[in-house]
């Protein structure tokens, strides 16, 4: 598709007219031999090419030169056909791992709503055990407040013998 471009223009610059068949094959011939390009109607081989580049007078340095940049084209279509296949083995490879996500976030969902429902089966309590239950709490809470200023006050006490004791110490220390 591009090569009939290349040709097209090719032939408008050179000022051939394309009507002929005889002209088209040596306007196919010398896109062939001077720019690298094979048109869809004209493909020759290796062998076609060095003749069709002695009988036009080429050297065979061009020849070499095309067949080189023939290879650099085959080799840089391969290398972007190499990155096409990885990125697709990619992509496949995310898909499965979105995938793999995807069910474990619904597995995960499901056992969310397992354990809310259990949850809420165990915390609801029937209205006339609340109030008991909740009076219990009070009475804890209340036990709980006189117990820590008992800890407290018990804490201060040790303090202050534990103070009494190395002032003593000391004393003891100074008489001797």
């Amino acid at each position: 598709m591009a090569a009939k471009g290349v040709k097209e223009a090719l032939v408008n610059k050179l000022g051939f007219k394309s009507s002929s068949s005889s002209k088209a094959a040596e306007i196919d011939d010398f896109i062939v031999i001077f720019c690298g390009v094979v048109t869809e109607d004209f493909s020759p081989g290796d062998d076609e090419r060095e003749n069709i580049a002695a009988a036009s007078g080429a050297r065979s340095g061009d020849v070499q030169s095309e067949r080189t940049a023939a290879g650099r084209t085959r080799g840089r279509g391969a290398s972007l056909h190499d990155k096409l296949l990885q990125k697709h083995q990619e992509a496949q490879q995310r898909e499965r791992q979105f995938q793999t996500l995807l069910k474990e976030t619904e597995d995960l969902k499901n056992k969310y709503c397992v354990v809310s429902q259990s949850f809420s089966t165990v915390v609801q309590v029937p209205s006339g055990e609340q109030a008991a239950v909740q009076e219990q709490l009070r009475d804890a809470l209340e036990k709980n407040q006189s117990w820590l200023i008992y800890d407290q006050q018990r804490e201060a006490y040790v303090q202050g013998i534990l103070a009494r004791t190395q002032q003593l110490e000391t004393q003891l220390n100074e008489a001797l």
